[in-house]
């Protein structure tokens, strides 16, 4: 695979959309393996080369991460749930490319730069918000959803987060997102707000979606939540 991905990326005449595929497997290769500076890394350096912003490979300090939260949360503003299911279609390959590298890079950052896992949230959102929804929005406003109800305190706020993503998912493209979109709320976010046993079925359905697609990471997920939850 190095062997491969050195080939490409070592092309000139390649742009950074030819090669962003291969720039994927390699940050997915450095996850898999533990690698998740060299992750991280990697993505930054795709952004970079895209002229897209990316938060830096270190920690940041809290009045950061709330001064990020707040523009974030104004960006929002009174938009409800439909509304923002509602948003236009992403249609710009340079800011679609750069979404999917950051929606990579959660895992990676959530393992070795926590401080960082926010921003990159926070990034996803407020980018979902200026240019338009793809799939890569469900993750962007789901992980948000997360982060409200168990960092921030705000599940009702959280539950909306979820409800905008559950509507999202009725179009469509957003159906590779099914699997994982089902074990982010109802693991992450609904919990707060309901009876525990209501996670138990759609934890199913989301297992089954993630089969039909493809996504076993995902099943998988769902699974094991749904073990968590019966116990």
């Amino acid at each position: 695979m190095n062997t491969f991905l050195e080939e490409v990326l070592g092309r000139d005449e390649l742009s950074v959309k030819d090669k962003l595929k291969v720039f994927e497997i390699k940050i997915l290769a450095a996850q898999a393996t533990g690698n998740f500076n060299d992750a991280i890394n990697t993505g930054i350096e795709v952004r970079k080369a895209l002229g897209l912003r990316t938060p830096p490979n270190k920690p940041a300090s809290l009045l950061t991460v709330l001064k990020e939260f707040i523009k974030t949360s104004s960006a929002l503003g009174q938009l409800s749930a439909d509304d923002i299911a509602n948003l236009p279609e992403l249609k710009d390959d340079r800011i679609i490319m750069g979404q999917k590298v950051l929606e990579n890079l959660l895992v990676s950052s959530y393992q070795v730069q926590p401080t960082m896992y926010p921003l990159i949230v926070f990034q996803l959102v407020r980018t979902s918000i200026k240019y338009g929804l793809n799939a890569t929005s469900c993750d962007a406003f789901a992980t948000y959803g997360l982060l409200l109800c168990g960092v921030f305190g705000k599940p009702v706020e959280g539950r909306k987060m979820g409800q905008a993503v559950e509507l999202m998912l009725t179009k469509p493209p957003m159906k590779v997102k099914q699997s994982r979109a089902r074990y982010h709320c109802e693991a992450f976010i609904y919990h707060w707000t309901a009876p525990i046993q209501a996670t138990l079925s759609p934890f199913l359905a989301g297992y089954q979606s993630g089969l039909e697609v493809g996504d076993v990471e995902s099943a998988c997920f769902c699974l094991t939540f749904r073990c968590v939850h019966l116990l």
